[in-house]
């Protein structure tokens, strides 16, 4: 008796039990898809302070932050190691369970793979600090650490004297990260709720690392 096995591989379809089945779809990778909120709780502003002094709206916690001018524009400069620093929200204004962080951020060619500027998510103290990069974009939690490829375009060599687009998006206690109309990542539920946000940023001497319009968003409440 001869056997004859005949194994037939299909890339779009296969037949199975007199059905024709495709194959499951691939998992699509997240887009960009992130929409600002549009109540604001907190817009940087250094039009009328001058180059060199202590930015308004800001309360530094450590370090030396100062307003510096880059090309036609105000924007704050962290100036030492160890800086951090807090935006003062409106009277009255909470973070809440949703909110949105856009910012500008520039960092010198001469960090060769440093960090620039950090943001913490504060509740029960630090619950994630966000540090991006050149090579990958993370995430620091109490007891991981989660990581994503920065984003061809802007990643490598390309990441570095110039200003990219930093949106955070806030929502069901989980943090979605964009950069320059790219989705990078998204964290984890995180265990509590955020009432602050902390900035950080470890500078050298004479080598820019900077971050401009910065805005802070919550949704407008419904009238009641």
């Amino acid at each position: 008796m001869i056997h004859i096995r005949i194994v037939m591989l299909a890339l779009s379809s296969m037949v199975f039990m007199g059905r024709i089945v495709s194959p499951p779809a691939l998992a699509q990778a997240p887009t960009y898809d992130f929409v600002a909120c549009d109540s604001t709780i907190f817009q940087d502003n250094q039009l009328n302070v001058k180059p060199s002094s202590t930015p308004n709206g800001w309360k530094r916690v450590g370090g030396k932050i100062s307003v510096q001018q880059k090309d036609s524009s105000r924007c704050l400069s962290i100036d030492q190691y160890y800086t951090k620093f807090s935006p003062i929200l409106k009277a009255k204004s909470t973070l809440g369970s949703r909110w949105t962080l856009e910012l500008d951020m520039w960092l010198d060619a001469a960090y060769d793979g440093n960090p620039g500027v950090q943001i913490g998510l504060e509740g029960k103290g630090e619950v994630l600090r966000l540090v991006p990069n050149r090579d990958d974009f993370s995430m620091q939690l109490s007891s991981t650490r989660e990581t994503a490829a920065t984003p061809d375009d802007i990643s490598h060599d390309l990441y570095y004297n110039r200003w990219l687009h930093l949106e955070l998006s806030f929502s069901n206690n989980v943090l979605t990260v964009y950069c320059n109309h790219h989705y990078v990542m998204a964290s984890p539920a995180l265990p509590s709720a955020i009432t602050a946000l902390l900035f950080y940023g470890d500078a050298s001497t004479g080598m820019n690392m900077l971050l401009k319009d910065v805005r802070i968003a919550v949704p407008k409440r419904k009238a009641s």
